[in-house]
């Protein structure tokens, strides 16, 4: 189990990361328009349920996490940036990385 957590995570990093510093690393005539992505293809990485590792986009798992963990009280790590949060990871999510909810297209 531990080694499946670890490739989401990993995985989850390098779709991030990619989507991140597309832009640094493309010319202007390179960067995608948004005709060139598919309606299927997934643009938000997932993240891993820091109490059951179900894998949930940013706002599904704030929302995972209010319906289904609003009451767990043990220490987890942060399944984005790996700090341990002793409690309430839900305000911990949206306060440390309320950026993500934020996406960005340059065109």
């Amino acid at each position: 189990m531990d080694s499946d957590f670890w490739t989401s995570r990993i995985a989850a990093a390098k779709r991030q990361y990619a989507l991140q510093h597309h832009h640094h690393l493309s010319s202007h005539s390179d960067r995608l328009g948004m005709d060139d992505f598919e309606a299927e293809e997934e643009v938000r990485p997932d993240f891993p349920c820091p109490y059951c590792y179900e894998d949930f986009d940013i706002a599904s798992l704030c929302s995972h996490l209010e319906d289904e963990h609003s009451c767990e009280s043990r220490v987890s790590i942060c399944p984005i940036c790996s700090v341990k949060v002793a409690r309430d990871m839900l305000s911990h999510i949206t306060l440390q990385h309320g950026h993500l909810f934020k996406i960005s297209f340059i065109l």
